[in-house]
């Protein structure tokens, strides 16, 4: 390693990268396609340049209607002949030169398709040409035909020479993923804009009349900015006449999850999902979380946690410092949320929540092992003399420690659970457990308790918590 370098020594790299310039075909001094009839080329594709921009033009007063947003230029696609003769692409994109006023686009390379000798597709380019600077487009193919270089060539021949046709381009020009894309059904779609300062609110205008969804996120890039519309084929098929500054339609490439955006895109989509959201009423079923407490003023949970579902038996508060009772209440309310985030119908949920905090925060002292299943019963009476509704209990905190000598065995705590479970109430004397009458039937308690088996990964794991013994009864200390 470098001495410069001598202080990445935690930094392997493994083979030295090098730099190379990028280069495709049609870059700087292509191969001109040699033309035997000059005339009959240059006029073939003068009428069909001059037929496509007639039949886009013809396309906008077609498809949209008055009250709809105008395309102030025409996309046309131009196909090249064999893979030996590329498109010059360079020349298919020029701006205004004037100082005095700020540069627009005259025409502008919107995408280029290389040949595929599979299908026998030639080579095609986009281009976007400005109804401004229409007639100066044009006047490139004239010029071709009536004009010639210092050394007798044909005007613009390395531009003109290589094109084989030209057409007016139709949204299938604009669909850049591999395979055919899907023609029926309502499917999510990239859509590359050119960067414009109103391009996705012309695309959001766009979809409204239709009631297309479009998401909010946006990812731009320095040519492009992206973004994410919910339609049919036949919905989109309009775009290449509007005002929208389309320059491309894509299959998406979701990320594997929402976890992988940033935190402001993660936000975004959160923020999306509570405005779906429909909360259950106050009569509905609970689930009761003993746990670490929750944070209710997470934007996901505080219309499912009233104030006064939000109990604690240790400290002062009810609210969660540590994170995990949140997060077991998220689960517990939503689900995996990845469905719901990337989604875009209403949520309509069917339970709400409760909480219990039965676990100390670090700077809390920790109640006598004895005083366990004592605390267990104090979070379960809490919520039911508040709240005359159906729940079930959830305790999803596990023991630490060593496995004892004889998995299984019942303690003070264990049999408290059972009580409670069976309806009935306890009381400790000592290491002595009372039933405070008989079990009944109507006031049977669902308690849902984490075996706690497992805390070690292994790639099969459903085989190691089959074969691994359940720790001691839950013990409030770490979840």
């Amino acid at each position: 390693m470098a001495p410069e370098f001598a202080h990445l020594s935690h930094l392997l790299v493994a083979d030295r990268s090098t730099d190379e310039d990028f280069r495709r075909p049609g870059r700087g001094n292509v191969k001109v396609r040699p033309v035997e009839d000059r005339a009959r080329h240059g006029v073939g594709r003068l009428d069909e340049l001059q037929a496509s921009l007639a039949s886009g033009g013809g396309a906008r007063d077609e498809l949209l209607t008055a009250d709809e947003l105008r395309a102030l230029g025409t996309i046309v696609t131009l196909e090249g002949g064999t893979a030996a003769f590329p498109l010059r692409v360079d020349a298919l994109e020029r701006f205004t030169t004037h100082r005095k006023t700020p540069k627009r686009a005259r025409w502008l390379l919107l995408s280029v398709f290389p040949p595929d000798p599979a299908s026998g597709r030639s080579e095609r380019a986009t281009v976007w040409v400005s109804d401004e600077h229409r007639d100066a487009f044009v006047q490139l193919f004239e010029d071709y035909l009536q004009r010639e270089t210092k050394t007798g060539k044909p005007k613009n021949n390395g531009l003109i020479a290589n094109i084989a046709h030209i057409r007016s381009t139709v949204l299938e020009d604009l669909w850049q993923s591999d395979g055919d894309p899907p023609r029926s059904g309502r499917v999510w779609w990239e859509v590359w804009l050119r960067p414009t300062m109103d391009g996705p609110d012309l695309l959001r205008r766009y979809a409204l009349p239709l009631a297309l969804t479009v998401s909010p996120r946006i990812v731009r890039f320095t040519d492009r900015h992206v973004l994410w519309v919910e339609a049919t084929w036949a919905d989109l098929t309009a775009l290449p006449f509007t005002a929208v500054p389309v320059a491309e339609i894509r299959r998406p490439e979701f990320v594997d999850t929402v976890e992988d955006l940033s935190l402001e895109e993660q936000a975004e989509y959160v923020h999306d999902l509570v405005a779906r959201v429909k909360p259950a009423d106050d009569l509905a079923p609970a689930v009761c979380h003993l746990d670490t407490g929750v944070a209710r003023t997470h934007v996901l949970l505080t219309e499912s946690l009233s104030p006064q579902d939000l109990h604690t038996v240790i400290g002062t508060s009810g609210f969660d410092r540590t994170g995990h009772g949140t997060a077991m209440a998220g689960l517990a309310l939503l689900g995996h949320l990845d469905h719901h985030l990337t989604g875009t119908e209403q949520v309509s949920l069917r339970h709400r929540l409760e909480s219990v905090r039965i676990l100390p925060a670090p700077d809390e002292p920790r109640p006598h092992p004895l005083a366990y299943g004592d605390v267990t019963a104090q979070a379960v009476s809490l919520p039911e003399t508040v709240a005359a509704r159906r729940r079930v209990f959830c305790m999803p905190v596990t023991a630490t420690g060593d496995t004892p000598a004889r998995p299984g065995q019942p303690t003070l705590w264990s049999a408290t659970v059972d009580a409670l479970a069976v309806g009935t109430g306890v009381t400790r004397d000592g290491e002595d457990l009372s039933l405070l009458g008989p079990p009944d039937p109507d006031a049977r308690r669902l308690v849902v308790v984490s075996a706690g088996n497992v805390d070690r990964w292994v790639r099969d794991h459903l085989a190691e918590s089959d074969t691994s013994p359940c720790r001691t009864p839950p013990r409030p200390g770490t979840p």
